[in-house]
């Protein structure tokens, strides 16, 4: 598909680039739909930043990585903005985006 996008141009918007997101584009694109991705974060060459730096946590990582949850019991939980979502930061096997 070469289509140019522009506001009103595809059949499905997907927002998020994790495994949910890639796999439901997959499977629309081969049903032939016009999907759209959205991601917040950019995508990173692999060797940037560096692994388990404090610049990958502020680059990858949603609120640096120090996201609570609220309640009863209080739990910190990890979130991606970045393009592969949760398996780039959780080292989830997936083929790298080219």
């Amino acid at each position: 598909m070469n289509k140019k996008y522009n506001e009103n141009s595809c059949d499905v918007l997907i927002v998020g680039s994790g495994p949910g997101g890639v796999t439901s584009a997959l499977e629309l694109t081969r049903a032939g739909r016009d999907v759209l991705m959205l991601e917040e974060g950019r995508l990173w060459p692999r060797d940037q930043p560096q692994s388990y730096s404090l610049e990958e946590q502020q680059y990858k990582y949603r609120n640096v990585g120090l996201t609570p949850a609220l309640g009863k019991i209080k739990v910190p939980y990890i979130e991606a903005c970045c393009v592969g979502g949760a398996s780039e930061i959780n080292a989830g096997l997936y083929h790298y985006p080219i």
